[in-house]
Formats: structure tokens, sequence, C-alpha cells
């Protein structure tokens, strides 16, 4: 069974690395806003493994209505 929980941004990193950052440091998976008080990261769990990840950053746009939009980062999910 798939679950989606909340997560800390450095748990990100063990699926942005191999997907949106393979070769690199570990540290080029750190994103600027990661861990804002208003950034929220939400993972994937397939049984107990986390298997997808996906930020939220939220960002001011003067173009729209609401003030506030969130903005996905990092979006993926492990082969």
């Amino acid at each position: 069974m798939n679950i989606i929980k909340q997560i800390p941004s450095k748990q990100t990193y063990i699926v942005r690395q191999p997907v949106l950052r393979k070769g690199k440091p570990i540290e080029s998976c750190i994103f600027e806003g990661d861990d804002l008080k208003d950034t929220y990261h939400f993972g994937l769990y397939e049984a107990d493994e986390l298997i997808g990840i996906i930020s939220l950053f939220t960002k001011i746009n003067s173009i729209f209505a609401e003030k506030s939009k969130a903005t996905i980062r990092g979006m993926t999910i492990l082969e």
C-alpha cells in the first residue's frame, strides 16, 4: 500500500540525488528555500521505502488575485 506523508527537507535528498542530480554531490540537492516555514515536503512510500517526493514552495505573484501561490519543485519518483 502506498502512503503519502510530510517529511523534512533532508529526506528528499535520497530521491532528488539519483534522479535530479545524478553524479553530483548530495549538497546539490539542497534547494533555496527548502527549510523555510512555508515550504512543505511530502514523500510517497511503498511499504516502508521512500520512492517519491514533492516539494511545495510558497511564492508571491502580484499578477494573481490570491497573493500566495505554491510552486512545485523537485517532484520525482525513483525508477
